[in-house]
Formats: structure tokens, C-alpha cells, sequence
């Protein structure tokens, strides 16, 4: 089963890859750019009219915490099939392979989609998310966080580290991945690392959008973590309200407010077993940790 290796497979996949999802070469190769390698990390699987890639399921290995427990997951991904191809069972018979492929490797299988239909009859099925509302801290500590650059090695490095030392910010769903798919994720979503900002006297990265006087913060990134209210402490004075969309079980000074439904018309899905429904509590896949 041929990977990346050769340069004209690798061409024809990713002409399938523009065709299906825009200019997502050019956001693959800004990723590679800062050190998170698409085709390193993916297993590629393919169908071919004549020499032309049509169709495309790709297999990458997420190491997660899952109540407690570090495990790999398989997450699959990059789902498409070129406009003028589909109709033709490709998606089927390639979901088929990658399953047969996973199950040898990993327990799970994970993936995120708007399309939840395609992947049921395949044994996936969707579980609920949740983001948190926590309590904003009346007082502010004012200008105490910094938006990396993508085009700045200095940020690009602090950030590598950050994320290849981080501490799961959940035992109950966290992410430890040493963080490529943190970046490729990111990239493809913004193409650049503008809504991560570094706390320097916490050693902390925040990935965080602000819409009038609502933060939302997508990821929290730290070798050691910090208090989710000295956190919360730096966003401007006009936020209100802060909802995460990362478990906060395994953080200190987290005021759980409420919670509600995450990620609307989209479907986290797996396929196997997942601890953490197990558990009856709340939990979320990070945006950071989608596929």
C-alpha cells in the first residue's frame, strides 16, 4: 500500500485534494513549513481512472487520553471523491480497506463530518459533545498574552515545544499528540497561528476567538497547567463570558457555569470502544484534535 513516497502519487493526490477542498495543497505544504508533515503522518488510500487519483481515504494515528488512559486512535480523514467520480461506490470500497487496515493496528477508529449517513452502515456512530461556560473573573491582569506569527521562528518554535511537552489538559478526553495535528489543523482552518497567544509567566498557549463579549478557547497548551482563571484573568475587559470547547476536568479554578451541545451540524464519530461515554459525564474532542 504506497504512501507519499513517490512525487507523482503524491502530485495526482493532492490535484484530488484541490479539487474536492480548494487550495488544501498549499495549506498542506504551509503546515510541512512549520514542521507538521501531512504525508509523514498519513496512510493514504486511493482510487484510480487510469492514472488519475479519484477518490481518497487517509488514516493517521492520534494518541489521546481516554478516561484515564493513554491510547492511540485511529483517525480517519481527508474523505473525498472528485466532483465528476462520485456516485460510483469509491467512498465504500476505501473506507472498507482503511477499516480492514485499522483493525489490525487500532481498537478505535475516530473521525469528524457533516455527513454523519456516509459512515453509519461502516459501524461508526455519532457521540455527543459538549462545550463549558465557565465564570470570567470580574478582575483583568490587562496585556499578558501574545498572538504567535506563523512567519516568525522564534513562535514557531515556542509553540513546537509547547505542544511536544504539553500536559493533557483532560484525563477524561485529552490530547497529547506532540502536536502536528494541532498545526495542520490550525493552518488548514486560519492559515496562520493568529488565535493561539502565549502567556509567558505561564508557559502557556491559549487558542482563543473573541466575538463581542464572548472568548472561546479551543485548546489550552502547557507543559505544566496553569489555573484556568489566571487563564481567564488575561482576556480584555470587555469579555463576559468564556466557553471552552476542551474538557476542563483536569484544571484547577475551573467554574463550570453550564454546559451546552458542540460543534452544531457536525459529528464526532467513532468506531469501537470510547471510554468516555462510559463515564456519563461531559466531554469534547478538541477542534485541534478533529480529523
Amino acid at each position: 500500500m504506497p504512501g507519499y513516497q513517490d512525487a507523482e502519487r503524491r502530485r495526482r493526490i493532492f490535484a484530488l485534494f484541490d479539487a474536492v477542498w480548494g487550495d488544501l495543497s498549499q495549506r498542506i505544504e504551509l503546515a510541512a513549513a512549520l514542521g507538521a508533515h501531512w504525508t509523514d503522518v498519513s496512510t493514504p488510500f486511493v482510487a484510480l481512472a487510469g492514472d488519475e487519483v479519484v477518490a481518497h481515504v487517509g488514516v493517521i494515528a492520534i494518541p489521546l487520553v481516554l478516561d484515564g488512559t493513554r491510547t492511540t486512535v485511529a483517525g480517519i480523514h481527508g474523505v473525498g471523491t472528485h466532483p465528476a467520480h462520485r456516485g460510483r461506490g469509491h467512498i465504500r470500497r476505501l473506507l472498507g480497506d482503511a477499516l480492514a487496515f485499522c483493525a489490525e493496528r487500532f481498537e478505535t477508529a475516530q473521525l469528524t463530518t457533516s455527513v454523519p449517513e456516509v459512515f453509519r452502515p461502516h459501524g461508526f456512530r455519532s457521540i455527543p459533545q459538549h462545550r463549558f461556560d465557565v465564570a470570567v473573573p470580574a478582575a483583568r491582569e490587562g496585556a499578558g498574552m501574545t498572538s504567535l506569527r506563523h512567519t516568525n521562528a522564534a513562535d514557531v518554535t515556542l509553540l513546537r515545544r509547547l505542544l511536544q511537552t504539553r500536559a493533557p489538559v483532560s484525563s477524561r478526553l485529552g490530547v497529547v499528540e506532540p502536536g502536528w495535528l494541532f498545526v495542520i489543523d490550525e493552518i488548514f482552518a486560519q492559515r496562520n497561528l493568529a488565535r493561539v497567544h502565549y502567556i509567558p509567566d505561564l508557559d502557556a498557549a491559549v487558542v482563543l476567538a473573541i466575538d463581542g463579549s464572548t472568548a472561546r478557547l479551543y485548546d489550552l497548551v502547557a507543559p505544566h497547567l496553569p489555573r484556568l482563571d489566571a487563564v481567564l484573568r488575561r482576556l480584555p475587559a470587555g469579555v463576559q463570558r468564556a466557553e471552552l470547547y476542551f474538557t476542563p476536568d483536569a484544571l484547577d479554578g475551573a467554574e463550570v457555569l453550564s454546559v451546552a451541545p458542540a460543534w452544531p451540524g457536525d459529528h464526532v464519530m467513532v468506531r469501537g470502544p470510547y471510554a468516555p461515554e462510559r463515564t456519563g459525564l461531559p466531554f469534547v474532542l478538541p477542534a485541534l484534535a478533529h480529523c
